[in-house]
């Protein structure tokens, strides 16, 4: 019985050794655990401050380049309507009397002029559109970018 006890003893004693162990693992393991997670959500309210800046910026300029297509439907409007003025224009002038008279040309000149200046802002527009387009598509990357940061802070 003497050698049977001495093994319990022993046993009892490993198995009391082990839990200690293990208990002195899990707490640090839970210590490291909580300061790591208390880190991280510390981090994670200004990234969602960010994200939801970006979203107001996205929607803001997704707003600007409504007005601005709307802007563009306008202006090509006006365009074809002084084309079509300067055609009825021009199909009504007599050419068998002086081709043009003066003020037909002058007023046909003007026409021309403000042709060449909606062209000119039409063109604007286009490389306007282009850059914001670029802007927005540049915003989506830094917000995907950003979800999957948050994604990855929150496993």
């Amino acid at each position: 019985m003497g050698a049977n006890s001495a093994g319990y003893f022993v046993g009892i004693l490993l198995l009391v050794l082990s839990f200690l162990a293990w208990y002195g693992f899990t707490t640090k393991a839970k210590k490291k655990f909580s300061s790591e997670y208390n880190r991280l959500n510390g981090e994670k309210e200004p990234i969602i401050c960010l994200i939801n800046n970006l979203k107001k910026e996205q929607k803001g300029l997704l707003e600007q380049i409504d007005l601005a297509e709307n802007k563009k439907k306008t202006m090509k409007s006006t365009l074809a309507t002084l084309k079509k003025s300067v055609g009825e224009i021009e199909d009504s002038a007599f050419p068998g009397k002086d081709a043009y008279s003066t003020e037909c040309f002058l007023y046909l000149k003007k026409i021309q002029e403000e042709v060449d200046n909606l062209k000119k802002i039409a063109s604007a527009f286009e490389r306007w559109h282009f850059d914001m387009s670029s802007l927005i598509e540049q915003n989506r990357q830094v917000h995907e970018k950003n979800q999957g940061s948050l994604w990855i802070a929150g496993t």
